[in-house]
């Protein structure tokens, strides 16, 4: 794999791939030309692509001739046309591979008189195996060093237990960081009350736990602010980097912003729930809209230092039982029955996604909590609008 983002790589990149001598490996394969529409191409187009997914990832080079595994000419994609072969390919990767593999991207190099290289980027997957469906055939592959393989029943079995592992591993770090706020153990001292917690999860922060430079975390100019209202006060600590917004004397705080070094994040807002006149409420809508917009920024800070996608949005409500819909239109409002609330993950796969439309299920859910059918910050359409 070509160690940039791929929205980065020039000709240049390319050509020293051959000035260097760099071979066919375990995440480079380099191929002469774009697959044809026979079965036989899909096929290997399919096989190709999951058996990067269900090893390390890796990059998948069209225009370039290789012999023995050793790249020796750039031959280029003539007539190239991008938009086209994007409609042609992504469409066939999606539809021949199960479980979908997130976080593919495609991307043309220009080649000058030779047209253009088409790289395409096949993350690492954390919900591996992918099998190849095509036409009654179901295969699984994945890559070595000396090229791609079909798994064997043993190496299947233990690819479904790893992607297990990794669901359990979210779940544990998710329950010890809320189990720190319940015990009054988070970065800086909350106010009492009710809690709404966002976790940002990046999957390959469990293979590098210690990967971002937290000097780079300040002078990048990203902002990585706490749930809710903008402000606050960053400051560098011994997990990465903490922001948080001082309340009251200054001795606690009322929302607060930990970037890990990992890549992972905890962002916090505390006194989702108002109490008066005898009565608990909670505000769904604003909840929503704290969390959509909280992220809308944090989102492009990961991606200004290098976070890599997919990454699992985890949001969990503590210290709300007993509390109703605060929207008085509403009859019959019905009190939510547990103090933890532990809303659907999200699996959010690109940075280009749109952020309220991926977390209608967890926000769907949270509306149930307080007895209604679905969020009522959707229109008919499924379109976000949080002013309904």
């Amino acid at each position: 794999m070509i160690g940039k983002s791929i929205d980065s790589i020039t000709l240049e990149d390319v050509e020293a791939l051959l000035a260097n001598g760099v071979r066919e490996a375990r995440t480079i394969e380099y191929k002469l030309k774009l697959p044809d529409g026979s079965d036989s191409g899909k096929k290997e187009l399919l096989k190709d692509v999951s058996s990067f997914a269900n090893a390390g990832g890796g990059d998948l080079i069209f225009g370039i001739r290789e012999e023995d595994g050793l790249p020796v000419e750039i031959v280029g994609l003539p007539g190239f046309q991008e938009d086209e072969q994007k409609l042609r390919i992504e469409p066939l990767i999606r539809d021949g591979i199960e479980p979908r593999i997130p976080g593919i991207r495609l991307h043309a190099v220009d080649a000058g008189k030779k047209g253009a290289i088409l790289l395409v980027r096949i993350p690492k997957s954390w919900s591996a195996p992918h099998m190849v469906r095509f036409k009654g055939s179901s295969r699984f592959f994945t890559r070595s060093s000396a090229g791609v393989y079909q798994l064997d029943v043993t190496e299947i079995r233990s690819a479904f237990a790893s992607s297990g592992e990794l669901a359990e591993r979210i779940k544990r770090w998710r329950d010890e960081r809320l189990s720190r706020i319940i015990a009054r153990e988070s970065p800086v001292p909350l106010v009492d009350g009710s809690v709404l917690v966002l976790h940002l999860v990046p999957l390959d922060s469990f293979v590098n736990d210690n990967r971002l430079d937290v000097a780079e975390l300040i002078k990048c100019g990203a902002s990585f602010p706490p749930l809710g209202p903008s402000g606050g006060d960053p400051r560098i600590n011994v997990d990465g980097l903490l922001n948080f917004r001082p309340y009251g004397d200054g001795r606690e705080s009322n929302a607060y912003c930990q970037v890990f070094r990992s890549g992972r994040v905890e962002a916090v807002r505390a006194g989702i729930v108002s109490e008066g006149g005898g009565e608990r409420r909670i505000s769904c809508n604003q909840c929503e809209s704290s969390v959509v917009a909280t992220l809308r920024i944090l989102l492009p800070g990961l991606q200004k230092v290098d976070v890599s996608m997919p990454l699992v949005v985890c949001i969990s409500a503590m210290g709300v039982k007993g509390a109703c819909m605060s929207a008085n239109r509403f009859a019959e409002p019905i009190a939510i029955d547990r103090d933890v609330l532990l809303l659907p993950d999200v699996l959010l796969d690109s940075y280009e996604c749109e952020v309220a439309s991926e977390l209608r299920p967890a926000f769907d859910a949270l509306w149930n909590a307080a007895g209604f059918p679905r969020s009522r910050s959707y229109d008919e359409a499924g379109g976000w609008d949080p002013d309904r």
